[in-house]
């Protein structure tokens, strides 16, 4: 398995940032232990020399770890013609126990470079660079994790057996258990739907005050700004599950198929592409925002990301209700046309 094509983008998406962050994590250490702008030491400029080629490195290498999440899922939707019992890429990614664990760190990962990579550029507004050492602390944390990343990756692929029989998506995301193996089964959907689209819209509301500077909310703006950052990853998280257990049976006229995998397949892919498109560029674009705002204030940036910050919460706000909009808007058809 592991020559095969989509084996070795999967091992090459995770290798790259590795391997890079070999020749970057000296110099991060570096900047925590001696950075000091206002010192015209020669040690000091040799510093300054050396941040722009490894934040490059560290930009490209982050920008590279973000597409592992779609290949990851491409991949194994590739792996599911392969392995014996798999009908799409629930099937090959539960194939063994390295999967979905795999999949899951590869998502950790993809907003923790979203997150470096607007630091990054913030950073950039300034030519003090006040965000630097803020930025390298996220990268040594994110070090570790990267390596976490290629190790999953590794086994997920080496233990891959096309002769072993696994499960499709029809029993691991089933309504009902099955012998203690499934995923999102017992989800009451009377309890989940309320309360993600009440979150959904609080939080719109919440970016946009943000973003516009009212003045009920001046005080608490790094407050506030933290709340957003981690309403969207929330979001995330329940979008994902919201199009699993609710979203995904009305796109496959089935109500009791539920997977999100099959999604980005023809000719549900016409449907679930647009639909995971919005979810993403909307928590991604909310993230951002959130960053942007947060940093409003430091020295050296105010006012300069209020800009990164105001079209990030646009453009979240009218991404996820796209998102929103087609969900329900995939319900409606279905009922209207005589489903059940």
């Amino acid at each position: 398995m592991l020559t095969d094509i989509w084996a070795l983008a999967l091992l090459s998406i995770s290798a790259i940032p590795v391997a890079l962050a070999m020749s970057v994590v000296g110099t991060a250490v570096k900047v925590l232990r001696n950075w000091d702008h206002g010192s015209d030491s020669t040690y000091q400029i040799q510093l300054e020399s050396r941040i722009y080629l490894t934040s490059a490195l560290v930009e490209f290498s982050l920008v590279t770890q973000m597409m592992g999440v779609g290949v990851m899922v491409m991949g194994a939707d590739h792996f599911s013609g392969i392995l014996t019992g798999a009908m799409c890429a629930t099937g090959a990614l539960t194939a063994n126990s390295w999967g979905i664990p795999a999949l899951c760190i590869k998502l950790g990962l993809l907003f923790c470079s979203l997150a470096w990579v607007t630091l990054h550029r913030l950073d950039l507004q300034a030519e003090t660079f006040p965000l630097l050492k803020k930025k390298y602390v996220l990268y040594l944390l994110m070090f570790p994790v990267l390596i976490i990343d290629l190790g999953l990756t590794s086994l997920y692929l080496f233990n891959l057996d096309p002769d072993i029989v696994t499960s499709c998506c029809g029993v691991i995301f089933d309504q009902e258990l099955r012998d203690g193996y499934n995923l999102l089964g017992l989800m009451e959907l009377d309890l989940l739907l309320p309360g993600y689209f009440i979150g959904l819209v609080v939080l719109m509301i919440l970016n946009l005050l943000l973003i516009n500077d009212f003045r009920v909310v001046i005080c608490y703006h790094k407050y506030l700004s933290i709340a957003v950052i981690i309403g969207w990853l929330v979001l995330y998280i329940a979008s994902l599950v919201v199009v699993t257990v609710w979203v995904s049976p009305y796109v496959y006229a089935m109500p009791h198929h539920r997977c999100p995998f099959d999604l980005v397949q023809w000719p549900y892919a016409l449907v679930g592409l647009p639909l995971y498109l919005f979810l993403h560029v909307g928590c991604g674009a909310g993230l951002v925002s959130g960053i942007a705002m947060f940093h409003d204030t430091a020295q050296g940036l105010f006012g300069k990301t209020k800009s990164i910050g105001k079209i990030g919460g646009y453009l979240a706000v009218i991404s996820i209700s796209g998102f929103a909009s087609l969900a329900i808007l995939v319900v409606l058809k279905y009922l209207l046309s005589g489903g059940e």
